[in-house]
This record gives C-alpha cells, sequence and structure tokens, in this order.
C-alpha cells in the first residue's frame, strides 16, 4: 500500500523487487485526483484491481513497467478508480486486441473498428465493406455460408459470413464497381431485396462455394441409366452438386427435373428413376443446392434496381398471388439475370412495370398459379428466355405465361434457344400478347390461346 500525501508519486517496488503488487492506497478524499509514476523501468509495479480498494475500469491489473507511464485515480471518498492511463494504453491492455470486446484479425492497412452487434465485439473492416464509405473503391468479392458462416465474419473465403442480409448491410450504398456475393450450399430464410442500393456497375449473387468451386454447371450427357446422367467430359469434385437438382432442356428426357443425391467425378445419381433415361444428346443444367427458402411472399424482390444477376440458386416460397411472386421484378429501371436456377412456387415469377427481367438455362415450376406473368410492358421492354423448362406442379391447373396489358411477353435470345412447356392447361396469352420462339419448341398439354413462331415479325 502507499499513502497519499501530494497529488503526484512516483512508485517503486517494495526493496528493489523486479516486480511488486500495489494493492491499496491510503488517505484522499472524494474528488481527488492522483497521477502515478513508475520509478524505474527496470521494475515493474503491478496496479492490482479488486484486491484492496482500487478500481480498473476494465477489471484488470495494470502494469507499471516503464517511466512512460503515468495514470491517474479519482477518489470517491472509499476507493480510487483508475481513470486514465499514458505511455501505454489502458488499464491492462498494451494493444487494443487485448480488450475483451475487440477482436483484430489479419490487420490491413486503411482498416477500421467497427462494432457487430450479433458478437458484442469490435473487428477491424475495411471502409467499403462496412459501408463508411459511400461508394465502393474497386470490386469487393464476399462469402456467405448459410452453414458454417458467422455474420461476426468479415466475409472473407476464409471467414464467411453467414446471411445475404448481412452481406448487403458490409456494402455501401454506391456500388460503383462489381460486385460479387458467393453462396454456399444451404440454405438462407430472408428475401434477397438489394433496395438502397445505387448500382453503377453490376451486383451478382453466385452459388459459388469458399473453395471457389461453382455449384452449377451445364453440358451434354455422354450416357446415363434409369437413376443417372454421365459427362465424362466432366471432373466434379465428389458430392459437389449433392442436395441440389439436375434438369434436361433438349435432347432425350427433356423437360424432366430430378433433386441430386450425389455425383462422381463424371455422375450424377438421382434420388428417383428418370422417366426417360438420358442418352447422349441430353442437355442438361445443374443448379440448386444454394437456396433462398421464404414461408411466403417473395425470395427475390428487385425493384427499380438495374443488373442484378443470379446465378445457380433454388428459389422458393409460398407465393399467394401474382404480385407476392417468388422472384419479383419491377420498374422501369429494374433489369435483372436469372441463369442455371431454380425457381418453385404456387406464382414463381412476375416482372412488371416495363423492367426488364432475362431468364435462361433455368427451371420454373408453378404449383397452381402462373408460370411467368408479365404485366404493363411498354414495346422496348420484354422478357427473355432462352433454354428455359417451365413444368407445372403437382397440384391443379394453372396458366403457363400470363401478359396483361401489354404487346411482348417473350422474345428470344437466339436461333438455338428453346422452349419446353409442359402444362395441365396451357399458355394463357392475354390482349396483344404473344410468344416468340426459335427453331426449337415443344408444346405439351396446351389447349388454349397459343401462338408461336420462329420468325423475326412482331404481333
Amino acid at each position: 500500500a502507499i499513502t497519499v500525501s501530494q497529488s503526484y508519486h512516483y512508485v517503486d517496488t517494495e526493496g528493489g523487487a523486479s516486480i511488486d503488487d500495489l494493492d491499496a492506497i491510503n488517505g484522499g478524499t472524494a474528488g481527488d485526483v492522483l497521477y502515478l509514476r513508475s520509478a524505474d523501468s527496470s521494475r515493474t509495479v503491478v496496479i492490482k484491481h479488486g484486491t484492496g480498494n482500487i478500481v480498473t475500469p476494465d477489471g484488470t491489473d495494470y502494469s507499471l513497467d516503464s517511466t512512460d507511464k503515468v495514470v491517474a485515480l479519482l477518489c470517491d471518498g472509499t476507493n480510487w478508480h483508475l481513470v486514465g492511463a499514458a505511455g501505454g494504453g489502458g488499464a491492462g491492455a498494451t494493444q487494443l486486441n487485448d480488450l475483451s470486446d475487440v477482436t483484430i484479425t489479419s490487420p490491413a492497412d486503411n482498416e477500421l473498428l467497427a462494432y457487430d452487434s450479433g458478437s458484442g465485439k469490435w473487428m477491424n473492416r475495411a471502409p467499403a465493406i462496412i459501408g463508411v464509405t459511400s461508394t465502393t473503391t474497386g470490386p469487393v468479392t464476399i462469402y456467405v455460408d448459410p452453414i458454417n458462416g458467422d455474420d461476426g465474419n468479415d466475409g472473407s473465403a476464409g471467414s464467411p459470413l453467414a446471411t445475404l442480409d448481412q452481406a448487403l448491410a458490409n456494402l455501401p450504398v454506391v456500388l460503383a464497381h462489381d460486385v460479387v456475393i458467393n453462396v454456399g450450399k444451404g440454405t438462407l430464410s430472408s428475401v434477397f431485396d438489394p433496395a438502397g442500393k445505387i448500382i453503377a456497375a453490376s451486383l451478382t449473387i453466385r452459388a459459388r462455394n469458399t473453395n471457389d468451386q461453382d455449384l452449377y454447371d451445364y453440358g451434354t450427357a455422354t450416357g446415363g441409366s434409369s437413376t443417372t446422367l454421365r459427362d465424362t467430359s466432366k471432373s466434379w469434385p465428389t458430392d459437389l452438386f449433392k442436395d441440389g437438382y439436375i434438369w434436361i432442356w433438349r435432347g432425350t428426357g427433356a423437360g424432366q427435373s430430378r433433386q441430386i443425391a450425389s455425383n462422381t467425378a463424371d455422375t450424377i445419381t438421382v434420388t428417383s428413376a428418370w422417366d426417360t433415361a438420358p442418352s447422349t444428346d441430353s442437355q442438361y443444367v445443374i443448379g440448386g443446392s444454394a437456396k433462398i427458402s421464404v414461408a411466403s411472399g417473395q425470395a427475390v424482390s428487385v425493384v427499380n434496381i438495374p443488373n442484378v444477376y443470379i446465378y445457380g440458386f433454388s428459389l422458393e416460397s409460398n407465393s399467394t398471388d401474382d404480385d407476392n411472386a417468388c422472384v419479383m421484378v419491377s420498374g422501369v429501371n429494374a433489369d435483372m439475370q436469372l441463369r442455371y436456377s431454380r425457381v418453385e412456387a404456387k406464382y414463381p415469377v412476375q416482372a412488371d412495370n416495363q423492367s426488364l427481367f432475362g431468364i435462361r438455362d433455368s427451371l420454373v415450376l408453378a404449383n397452381g398459379g402462373h408460370g411467368i406473368s408479365v404485366k404493363w410492358y411498354s414495346s422496348t421492354h420484354g422478357c427473355h428466355r432462352r433454354n428455359l423448362v417451365i413444368q407445372a406442379g403437382a397440384a391443379g391447373t394453372w396458366d403457363g405465361f400470363k401478359g396483361q396489358a401489354g404487346k411482348l411477353l417473350f422474345s428470344a435470345y437466339s436461333e438455338s434457344s428453346n422452349l419446353i412447356v409442359n402444362f395441365q392447361r396451357g399458355i394463357s396469352l392475354e390482349f396483344d400478347s404473344f410468344s416468340r420462339e426459335a427453331s426449337v419448341q415443344r408444346f405439351s398439354g396446351c389447349t388454349t390461346n397459343i401462338h408461336a413462331d420462329n420468325t423475326s415479325a412482331y404481333t
């Protein structure tokens, strides 16, 4: 213990010991301020928290081990509270990472500390990632792992986030450079909605794991069986596509889709047998092991935002009407493209208010509603599609394509485009809408209001 006789004291160890504890300060009245300084840098005086009447702010001891160190203490009439330190950092800590509520990981130049409410920690983040800057300063890649990620992580491949919500929150308002959010296997349960972002470049969400392996692919089979499809040109990692989906959009077995039970380097095994086994002309797409599945309403909402791309996802919802479809694209500035993806809902897709919506190499499953609904289109906008499979689900009859008060429903990207339509009720094309197809097309079970051609003429 020491006894206060003035406001400034040097302190030293007893008997010249290399280290000694200071656990109590005698004297002082409420409001007194005391400054203590080490007398010798070769010896250490440890100011002890809670042993006597000294209290430090973070509950840890503080070492005066250099003559450069000075501490300030305030008396409350009983205890002395350490209220400041100079020359060596805060009480009990010589660097930021020593503090109990700070986590520093692989620090880099110009990073800042940002608070993460999920973990209760302050973490180092790049300014563009935490939105301190109003715009991106370069291309950004963020990783999301729905199974093993944590929203307290930094979003790198080695430290992925858990949700798309957090990935979007970490971005600045203005995306002046290309932004890619890679999402691994697993299910996300909230809508993907980039509302509030100004996209001057592009925003892509891609089914890709933290090993930078795409969770989608396409090709032409070299063979198959009742439960397999084989493509000897591939060298896939084992079970890369497990729990995803495969669908055949052209050739033998076209229009079929199945969930994937497993895969080897060149063979996909499905969970239930094909109706028609694939052959050497079967062209297929794989995707959907990264999933957005919501209890109701929209899984994807893009309103008046351009240049949004989605690759390799399964999008599912219990949508209740066209205006609350699983995938909603709306507004004259909206422009979204969906590829290598699967959409399943009663009302899978609605594009309206002169938006641009592109869908290709994808599968749409409608369970009782409209496959793709297009509303209020001008002649300069359209719902572009290529290599698209649209199937009725198990429940009830439904309208396949629905166009309202517009002149354009579908236009083909090229003459290699392909459409497979397999409805219980057929295609409903209202008002001046039409279906313009390229050289390969197939309609099955369609009985109403079909207009299809493979010429360049518009009606």
